[in-house]
């Protein structure tokens, strides 16, 4: 079997390959870009021909698929199913760093780095081409010159900025719901709800973004929870299912555990935090698709004055690790060996790290420690957030 060159990612340098049965992303330098390279010289100068807004050079991370391959693995659906997982192993990680450490370096906040490039190779490596919804075109290599997507940052991931284990269980999760004839309603419920949260991740605008930019986003995250607890058939208790789902999470931090706030649209009954911040996206969506007066006070948070759509992501993972659901499932070995203890330990360590991120991203959107009262602190000091601190988003009806 060989491998083929799908897309290039022309923002995005990655480090080793991500790798499945029959997609992968890999690094410019990877040994079968080298190969390909080698073999079609159509090929080595299309990506060779990358650069920035000012003209530096880039080498983009390519997107290769298998051939031969199952057909339903090679449809539009299947790449935008691995594009999407691709983006939820990262943009809520960088997300909840950005809300939860004092450091600022750069990161991947928006999904809009996982779009692949337009112009492609095509499959005999003769010519490029141009497929958009509005745009198909043929061209010479010749005349090809490469950008970045300018309204982006190139940016090289590095392996602690993805969500390994949500992203080894979502390749397994591709390859059930693209490998089978006949999947699951689950399956199909969990990449059209990663489609509609990795829209919901973009970028708000590339320029001049409104308070309405916003609002679409989050019109969109509530529509990626709701996908994954619809039972197909209106429900009229999908908020509580919301709830419920999330509540199921075995949480790592005392402060995630206690459900002692009130939420919107279940009186009577105390949730947890995570529910807390989940009924605050859902009133926001409810302003904004229902036309209802709005203002710039809606977006932040009551306490902390935090950017209510930067939580969205980090929530989305922990409705993730509900859904699928994602936990470590070997026991520790008795003390006897400690040897094979630490090492799984250690494993176990890892593998909850990022959940205990999500959960500190969810704690910082609240003004103060229940425990004690000490105001936490919070450093969502993001370009956006300054926006709207300077009051230049106006508010509308």
């Amino acid at each position: 079997m060989a491998w083929e060159v799908a897309y290039v990612l022309p923002n995005l340098q990655i480090k080793k390959a991500i790798e499945s049965e029959f997609i992968s992303l890999v690094p410019f330098n990877h040994p079968r870009v080298r190969e390909l390279r080698r073999d079609y010289s159509v090929l080595n100068r299309y990506l060779s021909r990358f650069s920035d807004a000012v003209g530096q050079r880039v080498k983009p991370s390519v997107i290769l698929h298998r051939h031969p391959s199952p057909k339903s693995t090679r449809t539009p659906e299947a790449f935008g199913g691995f594009r999407d997982l691709l983006a939820m192993s990262v943009v809520p990680e960088a997300r909840a760093r950005g809300l939860t450490e004092r450091i600022r370096p750069s990161r991947v906040l928006y999904s809009n780095s996982f779009d692949p490039y337009p112009w492609i190779v095509t499959n005999d490596y003769e010519n490029i081409l141009l497929v958009s919804p509005a745009v198909l075109h043929f061209n010479e290599i010749d005349k090809f010159r490469g950008h970045t997507h300018p309204e982006l940052s190139t940016h090289d991931l590095q392996d602690r900025e993805i969500d390994e284990p949500l992203l080894a269980r979502l390749i397994e999760e591709w390859s059930l719901r693209f490998t089978t004839k006949k999947p699951t309603r689950r399956s199909v419920a969990l990449f059209r709800s990663m489609n509609m949260a990795s829209q919901a991740a973009r970028m708000p605008a590339a320029t001049s973004g409104t308070l309405f930019d916003i609002g679409r986003l989050m019109i969109l995250w509530a529509s990626a929870f709701e996908i994954l607890i619809h039972p197909g058939y209106y429900d009229k208790l999908a908020l509580s299912r919301i709830y419920d789902l999330l509540e199921t999470i075995e949480w790592d931090t005392r402060f995630a555990k206690r459900r002692i706030y009130k939420v919107y649209g279940n009186p009577g009954k105390k949730r947890v935090a995570a529910c807390w911040l989940y009924s605050l996206i859902h009133q926001l969506r409810n302003d904004f698709i229902h036309g209802n007066p709005v203002d710039r006070k809606k977006i932040v948070l009551p306490g902390t004055k935090g950017a209510l759509w930067m939580h969205a992501a980090p929530l989305y993972r922990l409705m993730l690790t509900a859904y699928l659901p994602l936990k470590f499932a070997r026991p520790l070995p008795p003390l006897s060996d400690p040897m094979a203890f630490a090492a799984v330990a250690s494993e176990r360590i890892d593998f909850l790290r990022h959940q205990k991120l999500m959960e500190e991203a969810v704690r910082s959107a609240k003004p103060r420690s229940i425990s004690r009262g000490r105001k936490l602190r919070v450093y969502d000091r993001t370009p956006h957030q300054r926006v709207l601190r300077a009051g230049r988003v106006p508010a509308a009806h």
